[in-house]
């Protein structure tokens, strides 16, 4: 199971909206353009300073019968933590074709890689 903690007004309105979305497309296809010369006016992502204040805790957890495990990935900086992990990722993955994500990487060792902590970010992990 997962999911995405958002508060209640907007899930509903995105209940709500479900419906016009066959209606919108037109305008949506209309759009586009606009849209494509308004965000190349915008800058990259948020400035150096800026991306270190940002922060993110995942807890997850697996079951497997009667065993269950749980880990918390503690992390600064997304747009930096991205890019490390595409990195490390395309390094470590072994294997062909389609594969789930605990398929082609070993946690433990994925994780240990892109561990880190410097002045514009960080990404810490544990075992509960």
């Amino acid at each position: 199971r997962s999911g995405i903690a958002a508060p209640d007004l907007v899930t509903r309105a995105a209940a709500a909206s479900a419906p016009l979305a066959p209606l919108l497309a037109p305008l949506t296809r209309l759009a586009a353009p606009l849209v494509g010369r308004l965000a190349e006016r915008l800058p990259e992502g948020p400035a150096d300073d800026v991306r270190g204040q940002a922060e993110a805790l995942v807890v997850a957890q697996a079951t497997a019968g009667d065993r269950t495990a749980r880990v918390a990935v503690r992390a600064r900086d997304g747009y930096g933590l991205t890019a490390r992990m595409l990195v490390e990722a395309s390094q470590q993955i072994e294997g062909t074709g389609a594969m789930a994500t605990a398929e082609a990487l070993q946690a433990r060792a994925f994780l240990d890689a892109v561990a880190y902590e410097d002045v514009n970010g960080a990404l810490s992990w544990e075992v509960l």
